[in-house]
Formats: structure tokens, C-alpha cells, sequence
């Protein structure tokens, strides 16, 4: 049946259905890419690997916890579990695009686990700006002038329009935020 219906295709087409899969292939294969989630913080983009942002959510309300330092926001409730906010540009030390604007949250999951369960916490960002596949071999080392403490968390560095966004690493930014909270009592 199949070797009928493509009898009476124009072979040019055949040729052609042929050459594009091939090239769909090719592309797939030979490029591998890596999924980010970017998004803006006070002037700058910066960037997370898409498969550690769990979800993207609207501004909600956050209750403090005294005592905490200024990266700690507090905690939320999402959908019957208490999230703990990080203020990302008051960890990064970034100043945010407009102090009063609520702008979004992303749930993140780091690698590591606590008590069998994956670390996971909100971030408070200006606003998400895209989410998109790029290409693996678009990303570049940090510089070294990077400041303290965005070296620490940022893993690679990528164009982004006509802006350079850093890709910063989840671990690392729970490691900054724990260290941050001081020992545990």
C-alpha cells in the first residue's frame, strides 16, 4: 500500500521528504542543546537550566520568618506545601529593576537531597523573559572578574539578544542561601 501511494508521488518530492529528514536528523544528533529558563533580575539576565525549574508562578504572598537574614524572604504555601523564598537579587546582590514591583517566582529543585527529599525553593525575580532550547556550544566559561557571590553560582555564560546572560548553577545558589542562614540550631 505505502509503495503505491509513493509511486504516484512526483520523485522530486520524495527526494526532497527525504533530504529534510535527513537534515532534521542530522541537526538533532549532532547538536546537542541544553533548555534554559531566562529571566530578568535589576538589569541584567541571567539564566537557569530549564529542567531545575520545576514552575513558573505569579506573585503570591510570602510570610516572613524573623530573624532571617535579607535573602530569606520567608516562606509560602504551593498548593499545601510551605516553599521557602530566596530574594535572588538580595543573595546575588543585584539590585532589583523596581523595588515595589512583586515580578515572579520560580520554583527551583536543586540535585541534592535532604532527608530523602530534593531541595527545593522559591526565587523572587523581576520577570521571566523566555524559555528556550540553545545550542550547547553557545555556552562560554564565566569571566573571572565575576563579583562574589555571583562567581560562585554561575556556570557558563550565553548571548541572549544583544546581552550577555549568566547561567547560574541551582546548587550553588542553595549552598549561598544555607551559608547565608548560618548553622543550623
Amino acid at each position: 500500500m505505502m509503495a503505491e501511494l509513493a509511486s504516484t508521488r512526483d520523485p522530486l518530492e520524495l527526494i526532497l521528504d527525504q533530504q529534510r529528514l535527513a537534515e532534521r536528523e542530522e541537526t538533532s544528533e549532532t547538536i546537542p542543546s541544553i533548555q534554559l529558563v531566562i529571566f530578568a533580575l535589576g538589569d541584567r539576565i541571567q539564566a537557569l537550566p530549564g529542567p531545575q525549574v520545576r514552575e513558573i508562578l505569579p506573585p503570591s504572598t510570602i510570610y516572613p520568618v524573623p530573624g532571617c537574614p535579607p535573602a530569606f524572604a520567608g516562606v509560602m504555601r504551593v498548593r499545601g506545601e510551605i516553599l521557602p523564598m530566596i530574594r535572588l537579587s538580595e543573595l546575588l546582590q543585584i539590585k532589583p529593576a523596581q523595588p515595589s514591583h512583586p515580578g515572579v517566582i520560580l520554583r527551583i529543585q536543586g540535585s541534592r537531597q535532604i532527608e530523602g527529599q530534593p531541595l527545593q525553593g522559591g526565587l523572587s525575580v523581576d520577570r521571566v523573559l523566555d524559555v528556550l532550547d540553545l545550542p550547547a556550544e553557545q555556552l562560554r566559561p564565566p569571566p573571572e572578574t565575576l563579583a562574589e557571590p555571583l562567581r560562585h553560582c554561575a556556570r557558563a555564560v550565553l548571548p541572549i539578544a544583544d546581552q550577555t546572560a549568566i547561567l547560574l548553577e541551582t546548587d550553588a545558589l542553595f549552598d549561598i542561601a544555607l551559608c547565608e542562614m548560618g548553622p543550623a540550631r
